[in-house]
Protein backbone atom coordinates (compact mmCIF):
# COMPACT_ATOMS: atom_id res chain seq x y z
CA UNK A 1 0.00 0.00 0.00
CA UNK A 2 2.95 2.07 0.98
CA UNK A 3 4.21 1.34 -2.75
CA UNK A 4 0.86 2.53 -4.07
CA UNK A 5 0.86 5.79 -2.83
CA UNK A 6 -0.96 5.12 0.69
CA UNK A 7 0.25 7.97 3.29
CA UNK A 8 -2.88 7.55 6.38
CA UNK A 9 -4.80 4.50 6.98
CA UNK A 10 -7.98 5.42 9.49
CA UNK A 11 -9.12 2.74 11.64
CA UNK A 12 -12.65 2.44 13.27
CA UNK A 13 -11.08 0.43 16.34
CA UNK A 14 -14.24 0.97 18.38
CA UNK A 15 -12.94 0.59 22.27
CA UNK A 16 -9.25 -0.01 24.07
CA UNK A 17 -11.36 -2.27 25.60
CA UNK A 18 -11.73 -6.26 24.66
CA UNK A 19 -14.67 -6.55 26.83
CA UNK A 20 -16.37 -3.52 24.97
CA UNK A 21 -15.28 -4.49 21.78
CA UNK A 22 -17.07 -8.37 22.48
CA UNK A 23 -20.25 -6.81 23.34
CA UNK A 24 -19.97 -4.74 19.94
CA UNK A 25 -19.61 -7.94 18.02
CA UNK A 26 -16.34 -6.24 16.02
CA UNK A 27 -14.97 -9.49 15.66
CA UNK A 28 -11.34 -7.55 16.89
CA UNK A 29 -8.97 -7.36 19.86
CA UNK A 30 -7.05 -4.69 21.56
CA UNK A 31 -3.99 -6.55 20.71
CA UNK A 32 -5.65 -6.74 16.83
CA UNK A 33 -5.52 -3.00 16.77
CA UNK A 34 -1.78 -2.67 18.05
CA UNK A 35 -0.58 -5.21 15.27
CA UNK A 36 -2.51 -3.27 12.80
CA UNK A 37 -0.62 0.34 13.86
CA UNK A 38 2.72 -0.89 14.26
CA UNK A 39 2.69 -2.47 10.94
CA UNK A 40 1.65 0.63 9.60
CA UNK A 41 4.70 2.72 11.21
CA UNK A 42 7.27 0.24 10.16
CA UNK A 43 6.19 1.23 7.21
CA UNK A 44 5.66 5.33 7.77
CA UNK A 45 2.41 5.11 6.87
CA UNK A 46 0.31 7.61 8.96
CA UNK A 47 -2.79 6.04 11.57
CA UNK A 48 -6.01 7.91 12.67
CA UNK A 49 -8.32 6.17 14.96
CA UNK A 50 -11.80 6.96 15.82
CA UNK A 51 -13.67 5.09 19.11
CA UNK A 52 -17.16 4.96 20.25
CA UNK A 53 -17.77 5.89 23.65
CA UNK A 54 -21.59 4.89 25.11
CA UNK A 55 -21.77 1.73 23.99
CA UNK A 56 -24.53 -0.79 26.36
CA UNK A 57 -22.41 -2.08 28.61
CA UNK A 58 -19.83 0.88 28.88
CA UNK A 59 -18.70 1.72 32.45
CA UNK A 60 -16.09 4.06 33.84
CA UNK A 61 -13.29 1.41 33.68
CA UNK A 62 -13.61 0.89 30.26
CA UNK A 63 -13.82 4.32 29.04
CA UNK A 64 -10.11 4.89 31.20
CA UNK A 65 -9.21 1.61 29.66
CA UNK A 66 -9.82 3.59 26.06
CA UNK A 67 -8.16 6.46 27.09
CA UNK A 68 -4.93 4.58 28.20
CA UNK A 69 -4.97 2.89 24.79
CA UNK A 70 -5.70 5.56 22.17
CA UNK A 71 -2.22 7.24 24.48
CA UNK A 72 -0.73 3.86 23.52
CA UNK A 73 -1.20 3.70 20.14
CA UNK A 74 -0.14 6.81 19.42
CA UNK A 75 -1.84 7.56 16.40
CA UNK A 76 -2.16 11.13 14.33
CA UNK A 77 -5.10 11.60 14.75
CA UNK A 78 -8.23 10.27 17.05
CA UNK A 79 -11.56 10.84 16.83
CA UNK A 80 -13.87 10.21 19.36
CA UNK A 81 -17.47 9.55 18.97
CA UNK A 82 -20.71 9.51 21.20
CA UNK A 83 -22.65 6.78 20.16
CA UNK A 84 -25.83 7.43 18.68
CA UNK A 85 -28.65 5.07 17.82
CA UNK A 86 -29.38 5.20 14.39
CA UNK A 87 -33.06 4.11 13.15
CA UNK A 88 -33.21 0.69 11.37
CA UNK A 89 -30.58 -0.60 14.31
CA UNK A 90 -31.32 -2.71 16.96
CA UNK A 91 -29.74 0.47 19.49
CA UNK A 92 -32.93 2.19 17.75
CA UNK A 93 -35.31 0.52 19.25
CA UNK A 94 -33.85 0.30 22.37
CA UNK A 95 -33.45 3.91 22.20
CA UNK A 96 -37.45 4.47 21.99
CA UNK A 97 -38.07 2.31 24.52
CA UNK A 98 -36.23 4.19 27.05
CA UNK A 99 -38.18 7.21 25.19
CA UNK A 100 -41.08 5.09 26.04
CA UNK A 101 -42.03 5.68 22.13
CA UNK A 102 -42.93 3.05 19.22
CA UNK A 103 -41.49 5.37 16.72
CA UNK A 104 -40.20 9.02 15.80
CA UNK A 105 -42.11 11.46 13.92
CA UNK A 106 -40.78 13.38 10.69
CA UNK A 107 -40.09 16.30 12.38
CA UNK A 108 -37.78 14.63 15.42
CA UNK A 109 -35.76 13.08 12.96
CA UNK A 110 -33.40 16.49 12.21
CA UNK A 111 -32.12 16.13 16.22
CA UNK A 112 -31.25 12.59 16.02
CA UNK A 113 -27.63 13.27 16.10
CA UNK A 114 -27.85 14.60 19.11
CA UNK A 115 -29.81 11.75 20.78
CA UNK A 116 -27.78 9.28 22.96
CA UNK A 117 -28.61 5.81 24.68
CA UNK A 118 -28.77 5.84 28.37
CA UNK A 119 -26.36 3.23 29.60
CA UNK A 120 -26.32 2.22 33.17
CA UNK A 121 -24.06 3.82 35.80
CA UNK A 122 -23.12 6.37 33.56
CA UNK A 123 -25.16 9.86 33.03
CA UNK A 124 -24.94 11.62 29.72
CA UNK A 125 -22.81 14.32 31.01
CA UNK A 126 -20.41 12.21 32.25
CA UNK A 127 -20.31 10.85 28.79
CA UNK A 128 -19.88 14.11 27.28
CA UNK A 129 -17.42 14.98 29.93
CA UNK A 130 -15.40 11.77 29.08
CA UNK A 131 -15.30 12.25 25.41
CA UNK A 132 -13.94 15.71 26.38
CA UNK A 133 -11.26 14.32 29.13
CA UNK A 134 -10.16 12.22 26.39
CA UNK A 135 -9.78 14.60 23.85
CA UNK A 136 -7.81 16.66 25.71
CA UNK A 137 -5.93 13.86 26.94
CA UNK A 138 -4.69 12.56 24.00
CA UNK A 139 -3.64 16.15 22.17
CA UNK A 140 -3.10 18.60 24.74
CA UNK A 141 0.16 16.99 26.55
CA UNK A 142 3.29 19.07 25.04
CA UNK A 143 4.85 15.65 24.34
CA UNK A 144 1.92 14.83 22.29
CA UNK A 145 2.15 18.51 21.05
CA UNK A 146 5.38 18.44 19.95
CA UNK A 147 4.85 14.87 17.97
CA UNK A 148 2.28 16.20 15.59
CA UNK A 149 3.72 18.97 14.85
CA UNK A 150 7.47 16.69 13.97
CA UNK A 151 5.31 14.14 12.19
CA UNK A 152 3.58 16.86 10.09
CA UNK A 153 6.15 18.81 9.28
CA UNK A 154 8.58 16.00 8.29
CA UNK A 155 5.93 14.37 6.02
CA UNK A 156 5.31 16.57 3.06
CA UNK A 157 2.04 15.59 2.44
CA UNK A 158 0.04 16.67 5.43
CA UNK A 159 2.24 19.28 5.72
CA UNK A 160 0.86 20.29 2.10
CA UNK A 161 -2.95 19.18 3.75
CA UNK A 162 -2.45 21.25 7.06
CA UNK A 163 -1.23 24.47 4.47
CA UNK A 164 -4.16 23.92 2.00
CA UNK A 165 -6.77 23.61 5.27
CA UNK A 166 -4.98 27.20 6.75
CA UNK A 167 -6.03 28.43 3.41
CA UNK A 168 -9.30 27.87 3.05
CA UNK A 169 -9.53 28.96 6.59
CA UNK A 170 -8.11 32.06 6.15
CA UNK A 171 -10.43 32.57 2.57
CA UNK A 172 -13.72 31.73 5.26
CA UNK A 173 -13.00 33.84 7.39
CA UNK A 174 -12.49 37.18 5.08
CA UNK A 175 -15.87 36.45 3.73
CA UNK A 176 -17.51 37.64 7.13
Amino acid sequence: MKQAGCRMISFGVESGSNYMLKKMKKGITVSDSFNAIKICNKVKIETSVSVVVGFPGETKRTILETKIFLKQLNPLFVTIFRLIPYPGTVLFEDYLKQQGKKKLYINEFESIGERFLRIPKISDNDLSKAVYKMYLSFYASPKKLIDHLVRVFSNCHLFKGYYRAFLWLVKQKMKF
